[in-house]
């Protein structure tokens, strides 16, 4: 697999460590990193379905339709292949983290 660009993997590393808590829709991850202040990554809300559709070509992430009360949503969940590119980058980025108090990525300090 070829790895993609730092800023793509960040927001890659975002995505599959919201997705490593339990399966999402799209709008779903949008709302979790709306809450966790994490949304600062996709700069609008349209840019999670070509990261979703990147993430899933390269599989790392697999989808399927489900039927909700509102209606046919597709959720997206990591793979296997997905934990071990996740765990890559949580080498790679040692120092960023999704925060456990108010959400958010943060860079810890060398004096953390």
């Amino acid at each position: 697999m070829s790895y993609p660009e730092t800023s793509d993997r960040t927001k890659m590393l975002l995505v599959l460590s919201l997705l490593e808590q339990g399966e999402q829709t799209g709008f779903g991850l949008i709302r979790m990193m709306e809450i966790r202040r994490e949304f600062a990554f996709l700069s609008e809300e349209a840019m999670i379905y070509p990261l979703l559709h990147e993430m899933q070509s390269k599989g790392l992430i697999t989808s399927y339709e489900k039927q909700t009360e509102v209606g046919i949503r597709r959720f997206y969940k990591v793979k296997r292949q997905g934990i071990h590119f996740l765990s890559y980058l949580r080498k790679l980025y040692p120092n960023h983290m999704p925060s456990k108090v108010g959400g958010g990525v943060c860079a810890k300090s060398e004096n953390d």
